[in-house]
């Protein structure tokens, strides 16, 4: 289950299951990149740009220039491949611009003939796994004008994860995800404007590859150690000898803090082969350059690589940037690797930048998980580039807040490219004032490219979305455990553009709007949103959505995939606005439409709570894609009208199930300490539409909170009004059952957690019930307690009846008694009246 965090403390660190520097200038609203060689030394020199509404402000500012496969010469047998229907099984579906070149055999090339100049390249490509899913080894060559100038070793050992919900690393079940990876490297003579650069193949192990794009940079010079710093090499740190670093490098760093210096990592590759356990105040750690220091983790165990800030006071204010990181991760260990590069927690005032990282768990987790909980306050990422990770590219998570990630590429991440998740373990603060701004997210292969789970006051602005494969371009929901939109003022987005993104089958079998809302999501404002070829629906909303409002909302091609999935909803073709039941509550100010494929225009199965204010329609003409980022524009970035066959089913008296949960159910019912418990629960269809044939009707089953098993077997199509038990067979530790302990827990049943099908609402998908875990030795004496009950019944209750019928018999007669003792009381008291009467009369 994506998400679901094993808090635990390891070595000091907390476990958490769940080139060049730029200065940045703000002048008169606008802003500009200006690259630099040194660190700044403090984090507040960065002042972050407001939003800018012009279009073409919107993405992150890079040093290179895209070179992508449309533009590409091929010969030797090199070939296009396409997919515009976002097929699963294609590979070109996770490429930009869906389409790569296949290099088949020895002798097929691609070649551009370039327009810039630089002696720094990054080639995106493909290759084949193998059967065990531990990749092999490959290679092609580089020419340039005719000349071979290079062989270029790559690899698909850290590729390849296979979706069947939840990530495996070998071929089988599942849609094969992160089909391609990156390699960089310098070339020894500079390219100029009009060179030809080819990648071919050599026939290198007899290999299939392929090449996505390319991207160009001017690299100078290794950044020289800074006055004022310690040098690693200085204690012990050997560049490139192959032997592990990491304790010269802690205790330069250690040394450095001490003595109020900072710390210099010169070029060259240095290996660490566990978690570097980072601990700083008021320091700035700095390579030579992201082309020239390698920091390499090498252990590719779980829980055995990263950085990790960790907290207790001890890290604050510190400048770490100019280097490459890279670790020697294969797997996600059942999404309990616990490897980011940068983990734990930073203090106030820290900023990271100018670092190039991939291949880990996740690029960054900034969260604590232990008491005291120390907070991040005020980071500030900027100028990174957060690329080929197994899940999320940046979450901020456990009261996170006032931090910002600004101007980076974020790209081919296997989970949430840019997240907010406002968790509350351990009662921590809310998140609050977070920014993600002027970034380029892309070819994001699961979640979605931007994500708010919760929190308070967050801006996303000027960010540039493309190329998602089953994932949203920005989604909100309500999945995951914590605040939530509990305390949710306002969230702002801005001037983001979102191209070809959503999907109409993700790796749960979901759909996905480009921009997809569902939960109790509220109060959230969408200004200038550009959504561009969307896959399935533009916007799609449901649930209980409160507040939601777009100002200015541009869908320039909905349902482009041509599909119409009912997997989660009534079948259609993708609309400009999409809503699949519940309570929505949802503004549209001003809506722009082209090439929308419903030819219901929107597709809402209910139009109360849903107010579209002056709809522009457009009609199915062609349009101009914003072209991405520091790439050469494509001619195919001008979008051809939109042909649409046949006429939609209206979306007025849809049918769709509503499944809640009546009862949830253990075994065995007394528990005890140690206890193996099985889980069931009892569920029924309250809508006026069966399930789904053939799918799962799944469940987890959570205590306190934390998913420990779940059911994923039942496919039974439930009728409306029908009730089915289903009971837990497996779990995150490949159990079907709880080991119990001591205490009393909250025990919470979810179902259709993953929202395998669409419901009416989906927010009455859960019950919670008590239950208390005994020591064994109360429940061995309360369950012989209860069998010496059994054995005694008749007995007593007959004893207790002949008990109170004597009674009965007693209390009748005292009360005879009684009333036979009050009145012989009250006929001496007259007799004694009327003897004292005479006698006075008498005398």
């Amino acid at each position: 289950m994506k998400k679901t965090q094993e808090i635990n403390k390891i070595t000091g660190l907390y476990k958490i299951v769940g080139g060049l520097v730029a200065t940045v200038v703000l002048i008169m609203g606008t802003f500009s990149v200006t690259y630099a060689r040194e660190a700044t030394g403090k984090c507040t020199q960065v002042s972050i740009p407001e939003a800018d509404d012009d279009i073409n402000s919107i993405g992150a500012d890079m040093p290179y220039i895209r070179f992508d496969s449309c533009e590409a010469k091929l010969g030797g047998g090199a070939e296009l491949k396409s997919s515009y229907t976002w097929d699963l099984e294609e590979i070109a579906s996770q490429a930009s611009n869906q389409t790569y070149i296949n290099l088949p055999s020895e002798g097929a090339y691609a070649e551009w003939t370039i327009d810039t100049c630089g002696n720094g390249v990054t080639m995106r490509f493909t290759m084949p796994d193998t059967v065990d899913g531990m990749g092999q080894d490959g290679s092609v060559d580089v020419y340039v004008n005719g000349s071979k100038v290079k062989n270029i070793d790559l690899t698909s050992y850290y590729m390849w994860q296979y979706m069947d919900g939840s990530p495996k690393d070998a071929p089988g079940e599942g849609t094969a995800c992160f089909a391609f990876d990156e390699v960089h490297f310098l070339l020894q003579e500079r390219l100029e404007s009009g060179d030809r650069i080819r990648i071919q193949s050599s026939g290198a192990y007899g290999l299939t590859y392929g090449v996505d794009f390319i991207e160009i940079e001017e690299v100078e010079e290794p950044i020289k150690q800074p006055k004022n710093s310690y040098s690693v090499a200085d204690y012990g740190a050997i560049a490139d000898d192959g032997e592990d670093d990491y304790v010269a490098i802690k205790a330069c760093v250690a040394a450095a803090d001490k003595d109020g210096k900072n710390v210099y990592i010169p070029a060259g590759t240095y290996h660490i082969n566990q978690i570097w356990s980072l601990e700083a105040k008021d320091m700035t750690i700095t390579g030579a350059g992201i082309w020239y220091t390698n920091i390499q983790f090498t252990n590719d165990k779980a829980q055995s690589g990263g950085i990790a800030g960790v907290g207790n006071g001890k890290i604050n204010n510190i400048e770490f940037c100019n280097m490459y990181i890279n670790s020697n991760l294969r797997s996600r260990y059942e999404e309990q690797a616990i490897y980011k590069c940068f983990m734990g927690t930073y203090g106030d005032d820290t900023y990271i930048h100018d670092i190039w990282e991939e291949h880990f768990e996740c690029g960054f987790w900034i969260a604590d998980y232990e008491q005291p909980v120390d907070y991040t306050e005020n980071l500030r990422i900027a100028n990174c580039r957060i690329r080929n990770n197994f899940a999320d590219g940046v979450n901020f998570c456990q009261g996170t807040s006032n931090s910002v990630v600004y101007n980076c590429s974020i790209r081919n991440n296997g989970d949430d490219g840019l997240a907010v998740w406002n968790n509350d373990y351990l009662k921590v603060k809310d998140s609050k004032n977070n920014r993600f701004c002027y970034n380029t997210i892309d070819l994001t292969w699961r979640a979605g490219a931007i994500a708010i789970y919760g929190g308070d006051g967050h801006e996303i602005y000027n960010n540039y979305i493309r190329d998602s494969f089953m994932a949203s371009g920005i989604h909100l929901n309500t999945t995951f455990s914590g605040y939530k939109f509990t305390n949710t003022q306002n969230i702002h987005f801005a001037n983001n553009i979102i191209i070809s993104s959503g999907t109409s089958n993700e790796s749960w079998g979901n759909e996905l709007g480009a921009v997809d809302v569902i939960g109790n999501v509220k109060n959230i404002t969408f200004d200038n949103t550009y959504i561009y070829n969307a896959q399935h629906d533009g916007v799609r909303v449901g649930d209980n959505v409160t507040k939601i409002v777009f100002n200015d909302l541009y869908i320039y091609g909905a349902g482009v995939d041509g599909k119409r999935p009912d997997k989660i909803s009534v079948a259609h073709r993708g609309a400009a606005v999409m809503n699949f039941g519940g309570n929505a509550m949802v503004t549209v100010n001003k809506m722009y439409l082209r090439n929308i494929a419903n030819t219901n225009v929107n597709f809402l199965i209910k139009e109360e709570g849903i107010q579209l204010n002056d709809q522009i329609e457009e009609g199915n003409i062609g349009y101009q894609i914003p072209p991405y980022p520091n790439a050469e524009a494509l001619e195919e970035e001008n979008v051809e009208p939109l042909v649409v066959d046949g006429v939609d089913v209206s979306p007025d008296n849809c049918e769709i199930p509503d499944i809640v949960v009546i009862d949830v159910k253990w075994e065995p019912e007394i528990v005890a300490e140690g206890d193996s418990i099985v889980f069931s629960a009892v569920i029924t269809n309250q809508g006026n539409c069966a399930t789904p044939v053939g799918t799962i009707n799944g469940a987890q089953f959570q205590v306190d909170g934390v998913c420990v098993v779940w059911s994923d077997t039942d496919k039974t199509s439930i009728k409306p009004g029908e009730s089915v038990t289903i009971t837990a067979n497996s779990g995150p530790v490949g159990t079907d059952v709880w080991s119990a302990e001591l205490g009393e827990h909250e025990i919470t049943v979810w179902v259709n957690d993953t929202a395998r099908y669409g419901e009416s609402d989906m927010e009455n998908n859960k019950l919670s019930k008590k239950m208390n875990v005994l020591t064994v030795e109360e429940k061995t004496q309360l369950e012989s307690g209860d069998s010496q009950m059994t054995e005694n019944t008749t007995e007593n209750v007959n004893s207790e009846k002949s008990e109170e019928s004597d009674n009965n018999i007693d209390s009748k007669r005292y009360d005879f008694l009684g009333v036979l003792v009050v009145i012989i009381i009250i006929i001496i008291i007259i007799v004694g009246v009327a003897i004292i009467y005479r006698q006075k009369h008498s005398s």
